[in-house]
């Protein structure tokens, strides 16, 4: 039976080793050079969908011009942004192919797509 829980701390430790997936640099403020901005009001997004073209990373700016506080969450997790207070801005540069869906984890229905 010594064997049971040497196999459990096997499986613990192999569970903890996993790597989390990449994830894109957010900075506080305006980017210069932003392809995209996101606007967040209250329980939306501004604009909800968006298209760019060419290649390469998408430069975007998120700004809350809410009342109420907001975050951006990629849905595929390589952008958490901190909690956005209103008047707050963040930048971040993400690769697009295809479509890139977020949302706001604290206000259900606050989603948005940018495609290529």
């Amino acid at each position: 039976m010594r064997l049971v829980p040497v196999v459990l701390l096997v499986l613990v430790l192999a569970a903890c080793s996993s790597t989390p997936p990449p994830t894109a640099n957010v900075a506080t403020g305006p980017a210069a050079d932003a392809d995209v901005q996101i606007i967040m009001i209250d329980d939306a997004f501004s604009p909800e969908q968006t298209e760019v073209e060419g290649n390469g990373p998408v430069t975007v700016d998120v700004r809350n011009d809410g009342e109420d506080a907001h975050n951006l969450v990629s849905a595929d997790g390589t952008v958490v942004t901190p909690l956005l207070e209103p008047g707050d801005v963040v930048s971040f540069s993400v690769p697009i192919d295809g479509e890139w869906r977020f949302r706001c984890t604290l206000h259900g229905g606050m989603e948005g797509t940018i495609s290529r």
